[in-house]
């Protein structure tokens, strides 16, 4: 019944584009749109070919690209967009509140089998961290030492500068484990913000973090307690830092292929296990060396591996 008057009062008293058409004449025929969301664009934004309420019954498609330009630009760069997928196929241009915001709703259980401890970095990263181009990123560690208690700024801070060295925050954890033994609880949050639509095919290399120029930069620390404090500090202390990849390349295992996920499994420190994996053959001579005693993968990280020639 509304559908009807309001189409015979568009035909009896027709609202040109030089008059006024607003989304309630819009939604008096289209009716499926009445809870249409777009942020603050009205119909007429995106259907800049409307002359009149009474219009055509095709349209032609509206481009993404006339609001979204950077938006756009990102896009044509990243693997959706190499894959042919539209806006649409990710966002509903009419309720825009719907649609699919999250990358597990199409890549459900992802292997992940070239992704070095996986565990610990699927728990603590989301997946553009690794898979986009992060404009923004910090360590946050939120410490919790119970709301009635009080720990003194000077045993946090000495030099008093909010910047908590190694050596700080090495003392930190000696009086949190002393003092705070079963009372503290520790948060470590990896924070990268990046943009959805600038997806790439290949995710980040490991020292894109692991490095001493790694994309986190900053970390802030917030202790919890009968008052709270923040501190600042080096990222390089809650993310280990890898050997240099240019130099691995060059050494026996480099120059084989062998990648970062073969060896580092789980976030445990390597261990002979992983080791003998590949070199099963030759356990059968080393357990009957002096060297089987330190282990081999100690001897590996050895700044002069002993030589066959010694053992």
């Amino acid at each position: 019944m509304i559908n009807f008057l309001v189409f015979i009062f568009l035909v009896l008293f027709p609202v040109s584009l030089q008059g006024s058409i607003s989304t309630f004449y819009c939604l008096g025929c289209h009716e499926k749109h009445k809870e249409f969301n777009h942020g603050e664009t009205t119909c007429l934004q995106c259907h800049d070919d409307i002359k009149s309420a009474l219009h055509d019954n095709k349209l032609k498609k509206p481009s993404c690209s006339t609001c979204h330009n950077q938006t756009t630009e990102e896009y044509t760069k990243s693997i959706h967009n190499r894959k042919n997928l539209s806006c649409k196929d990710c966002h509903n241009v009419h309720f825009i509140k719907e649609g699919k915001h999250r990358c597990v709703e199409c890549h459900k259980n992802v292997a992940h089998t070239s992704l070095p401890s996986k565990g610990k970095h699927l728990a603590a990263l989301d997946c553009l961290a690794c898979h986009g181009k992060s404009t923004k990123s910090e360590v946050l560690v939120n410490i919790d030492i119970g709301s009635k208690e009080l720990m003194k700024e000077d045993l946090i801070d000495p030099d008093r500068n909010r910047f908590l060295s190694r050596s700080e925050w090495d003392n930190l954890q000696e009086i949190l484990n002393k003092e705070y033994k079963d009372k503290h609880r520790i948060r470590k949050d990896y924070m990268v913000t990046a943009s959805p639509h600038s997806v790439m095919k290949k995710p980040i290399p490991c020292n894109a973090c692991h490095d001493e120029k790694g994309i986190f930069q900053q970390t802030r620390v917030k202790i919890t307690g009968k008052r709270s404090s923040v501190f600042f500090s080096d990222p390089k202390i809650f993310i280990p830092e890898l050997p240099s990849i240019e130099k691995y390349n060059l050494t026996v295992h480099g120059k084989k292929g062998i990648k970062c996920f073969d060896c580092h499994t789980s976030q445990e420190r390597i261990s002979d296990s992983v080791c003998m994996a590949c070199h099963d053959n030759i356990y059968g001579v080393y357990k009957d060396t002096c060297s089987f005693q330190e282990g081999c993968s100690r001897m590996y990280r050895l700044p002069q591996p002993p030589s066959c020639k010694n053992i």
